[in-house]
This record gives structure tokens, C-alpha cells and sequence, in this order.
């Protein structure tokens, strides 16, 4: 029976890392780390690609509970399941294939000096990547996924899903820009504070709410690195060809 080390191993480690930045750092110099960590515009216009790894390593606060259990079984399973290197492999090809795609879409967009130095650090996108791998070999029937908004890492996953399946340009955009109502309700006592506070709301809406250019800059930049969805997925996402067939064979009735 394989057991699962190098997933218990990980996420105690970014935990333990966590904590004991906080305990033994000052604010200011556990902020340092955290950006030199960071794969932020300035790191790797500045060529620091370990930051490519060393971001993954580290988060911004200690892991909830829930989500560093799910983010163990789910990385657990996937070396129970497929063994040690097809996980790690897994994890780190998305982490860094998502990295590379969010830094494209940033350059592109001409970023604020505060966004090119933003932290950017974290479990998510390997995590991800890892969850999508194993879903493709669920047995047919219905998938829920979604983060913390429902616009970003969710509404890319769906943009990638449903262009796998086939889905015309139009109904992508559609369901892209379809989380807009519900999450603007959701944060409108976050915009209301904002507001009164003398800030733009057509600043926090830019921020909270998805738009058509969004989608169009992340589209162009898989089209200019990969070519296509498929060769994001496979070489981006290092999801293989064989699970992109039985996520297809699952989803499409």
C-alpha cells in the first residue's frame, strides 16, 4: 500500500513556515520575505525565476484549517493514487504554468507600480491543477468547483473547460461575465465602506467584478505562449492529453 509522505510533508511545511515567520519575524521584514518570494512583475522582469518555487512555498497567513485538510487530501490522494512524481509534477507545472500566464496577462495590461511589486505567493494554483487532474477520472455526473469569489480562479477554470469542450467564443464570454451580478452583491457593504471613504466605486467594481477585456488579455496571452487551449493544458497546466479526453467524455453528453 503506497503512503502518501510528500503531501503531509508540504503542507506542514508551508504551515510551519507560516507560523514561523510570524513568531520570529517583524511585520516588516516578514513582508520582505514574502515579496522577494513573490512572482510578481518586478521578480521576474528582473529575471529571480526561483521565486517560480519559492512562492509556492510560502502564504500570506497561516492556512485555514478547511482549506489546508482539503488541500492535504487532495494532494494526498494524488500521490496515493498516481505516486509521489506524478503529483509533484502535477502541482508544480500548474503552479508555474498559472504564474507565467497571470504575469503575460499583467505586462500586457501596463500595471500600477503597486501591482507590479504585489505579493504573490501561495497554494492555489497547483492546487488546482492537481484538483483538475483528478476530476477528469470522477465518473460521469455533475462538478461543482469554485474560490473564495467566483470570478477569478473560477471564472478562468470554466473559460478553459468550457473551451475544451467546444464552446463558442460568445458563451464563453457569457459565463464569464455572468458571476458579475451575484458578486457585486455579495461585496456591496465592502464597495458601500469604500465609497464612503471617498473612494472611486468604478475603482472597487474594476476590482471586484469581471470585464470582457479581462478575458480577451488572458485569451491572447495562451494564444501568443502555447498556441491553444490544449497545448496550454497539457505543457501550461501539465494536465495530459488522456484526462482531457475523459474530462471531454464526461461532460459532453
Amino acid at each position: 500500500m503506497r503512503v502518501p509522505t510528500l503531501a503531509p510533508a508540504y503542507v506542514g511545511g508551508v504551515q510551519l513556515i507560516a507560523y514561523a515567520s510570524r513568531r520570529l519575524l517583524g511585520e516588516r521584514a516578514r513582508q520582505d520575505l514574502l515579496r522577494s518570494c513573490s512572482t510578481n512583475v518586478d521578480n521576474l522582469v528582473a529575471g529571480r525565476y526561483g521565486t517560480l518555487a519559492t512562492s509556492a512555498l510560502l502564504v500570506e497567513e497561516p492556512m485555514e484549517l478547511p482549506y489546508a485538510l482539503l488541500l492535504l487530501a487532495v494532494l494526498g490522494y494524488a500521490e496515493y493514487a498516481h505516486g509521489a512524481w506524478w503529483a509533484a509534477g502535477v502541482f508544480l507545472l500548474g503552479h508555474v504554468g498559472a504564474t507565467l500566464l497571470v504575469y503575460g496577462g499583467l505586462r500586457a495590461g501596463r500595471p500600477s507600480p503597486a501591482t507590479r511589486s504585489a505579493l504573490d505567493v501561495g497554494t492555489s494554483y497547483g492546487f488546482y491543477a492537481t484538483l483538475g487532474a483528478l476530476t477528469s477520472a470522477l465518473p460521469p455526473g455533475p462538478l461543482l468547483f469554485h474560490c473564495t469569489a467566483g470570478k477569478d480562479r473560477t471564472g478562468w477554470a470554466a473559460t478553459v473547460i468550457l473551451t475544451l469542450l467546444g464552446a463558442d467564443e460568445a458563451t464563453v464570454e457569457r459565463e464569464y461575465l455572468s458571476v458579475n451580478p451575484a458578486v457585486r452583491q455579495a461585496f456591496a457593504p465592502l464597495i458601500e465602506g469604500f465609497t464612503a471613504q471617498g473612494g472611486d466605486p468604478e475603482i472597487a467594481l474594476a476590482i471586484i467584478g469581471v470585464v470582457p477585456e479581462y478575458l480577451a488579455a488572458a485569451l491572447e496571452e495562451v494564444a501568443t505562449k502555447y498556441g491553444s487551449m490544449e497545448k496550454y493544458v497539457r505543457e501550461g497546466l501539465g494536465v495530459p492529453d488522456d484526462a482531457v479526453a475523459r474530462l471531454r467524455e464526461r461532460l459532453v453528453a
